[in-house]
């Protein structure tokens, strides 16, 4: 294992790993030595884990943190550059420990193969506030791709002569589940009284956020066939259950989730109508940072739904975009709008227009900013309408889908009764004619600069809360 990294020659570094499912640890993690350099820092030991490699599950994790260890005396002096978070230390043994880095990657490949030989991982310096034993496996298995200033973490796994070795396909898993269970072992108290199924319907009806005690969770799956047959609500507690270091339990939960599956929907209840789709794409879209691959179901999915209705498409892309610049998804997000662009041309001159559109409000915004230092807000306001006068700005801001709703084209501005608010970010407000529903006219909010995801969860909520009351025959309007 060897680290490029550019330290004091007189701090001690060392490397932390981890195997993790999910957030779930499945063995202890390791820590190699202290070592200390310049830059170059090399460790000609192994890290072993004590998990057979049979028990691994198909998404494996393999988590690293990189460490800066100091003595607690020294602690004020050589840290001043570093200045981590008050939450990211740990002390430990009269010393204290700095994350510098840390970086994950997949133990098995897109194509299920166990990694094998040399990889170079470029690592990521923005530790989150809470650790999982001092690493970080929620974080993304994308590499930094800023390459340059990254940590790189050069490692090497074990290579097998003979032959790779490959996660096994699902039939051969439904095998082995079948194989435990016409074991005598693998029936006992697979089924409860009256008592365990009164406590086990009790957790299950619990908040589906709350968290599952060890012996919770021993129930469950004990009584996994009762949650199967009598409550198929409980999938996601069951497989909160599952012991995932042990292949006998995942085996048998592949089997159960595909008989739960198959016994609870039909056709008609597999289809996810558009407008509940709609509904809940922005959490879909989040979803797709922690899906380890390029090519899975989730992108699948919401590709072939967005090019098959163009409002789930307009939302699916401008979902993307507000976050492409972000370099953990920075790839994934890419390749998904480029698949949907190049998929749907005959959307790409609207989708365009709108980026054009927001570029102009954008720039737009940036000069107003400028000019409420300088001018009065009278000045300012005349300042505004003299930009939305030019040829360049009428031309783009004419005669565009609204990005917030593809039925409404907005076809002119007023500008005339354009304004920008007062508050810190002073947001544009924008007053159009639109040619769809005649005469009325439709008004935008324009704001750049903060983080608006907060904005979009309220919104969103107000609209479900609005569809479950009509739903149940109260319209509150």
């Amino acid at each position: 294992m060897i680290l490029c990294l550019f330290l004091s020659p007189s701090l001690q570094v060392h490397v932390r790993a981890g195997l993790f499912h999910g957030t779930e640890l499945l063995c202890k993690t390791v820590v190699s030595s202290e070592i200390s350099g310049k830059s170059d820092h090399i460790w000609n030991e192994p890290l072993e884990f004590d998990i057979n490699t049979c028990d691994l599950p198909r998404m494996t994790r393999l988590c690293f943190a990189v460490y800066a260890v100091l003595d607690k005396v020294k602690t004020k002096k050589s840290t001043k550059t570093m200045n981590p978070s008050k939450y990211q230390t740990i002390r430990k043994s009269g010393k204290v420990h700095y994350p510098v880095a840390w970086v994950n990657t997949m133990v098995f490949d897109f194509k299920g193969q166990l990694r094998c030989g040399d990889i170079t991982l470029h690592s990521w310096s923005s530790f989150p506030d809470e650790l999982e034993e001092m690493l970080n496996p929620m974080g993304t298995v994308q590499t930094n791709p800023y390459t340059e200033n990254a940590t790189a973490l050069h490692i090497k796994f074990p290579e097998n002569k003979k032959q790779p070795y490959y996660y096994p396909p699902f039939d051969k898993i439904i095998e082995k589940a079948a194989e435990i269970a016409s074991s005598d072992s693998a029936n006992v108290s697979s089924r409860g009284g009256k008592k365990f199924l009164a406590v086990l319907k009790e957790i299950l009806d619990r908040d589906p956020l709350s968290q599952l005690c060890e012996n919770e969770m021993d129930l469950i799956w004990t009584l996994r066939q009762d949650c199967r047959e009598n409550f198929p609500h409980a999938l996601p507690k069951l497989l909160l259950s599952i012991k995932w270091n042990k292949l006998e339990d995942v085996a048998q939960c592949s089997c159960e989730t595909e008989c739960t599956a198959c016994n609870k929907l039909d056709p008609k209840e597999r289809l996810f109508h558009d407008e509940e789709l709609s509904q809940y794409l922005l959490q879909l879209v989040q979803v797709l940072k922690y899906e380890p691959f390029l090519d899975c179901a989730l992108s699948r999915f919401l590709l072939e739904r967005a090019l098959a209705n163009r409002r789930i498409g307009q939302f699916l892309f401008w979902h993307l975009r507000s976050e492409v610049h972000i370099p953990a998804v920075s790839v994934q997000f890419g390749v998904i709008l480029e698949a949907y662009c190049r998929g749907s041309v005959g959307h790409m001159k609207a989708l365009s227009k709108q980026v054009e559109a927001l570029n102009k409000l954008k720039t737009l915004n940036s000069l107003i900013k400028l000019n409420a230092m300088k001018l009065n807000r009278a000045k300012g306001k005349e300042a505004m309408h003299t930009c939305l006068k030019q040829n360049a700005y009428r031309e783009a801001l004419s005669d565009l889908q609204s990005p917030l709703n593809p039925c409404v084209i907005l076809s002119e501005l007023y500008v005339e009764k354009c304004k920008y608010m007062d508050s810190k970010m002073k947001p544009l407000w924008l007053v159009y004619n639109n040619k769809v529903f005649g005469e009325d006219s439709v008004g935008v909010i324009f704001k750049n600069g903060d983080d608006l995801r907060q904005d979009m969860l309220t919104l969103q909520m107000l609209r479900l809360m609005d569809l479950l009351w009509k739903e149940a025959g109260l319209d509150l309007r």
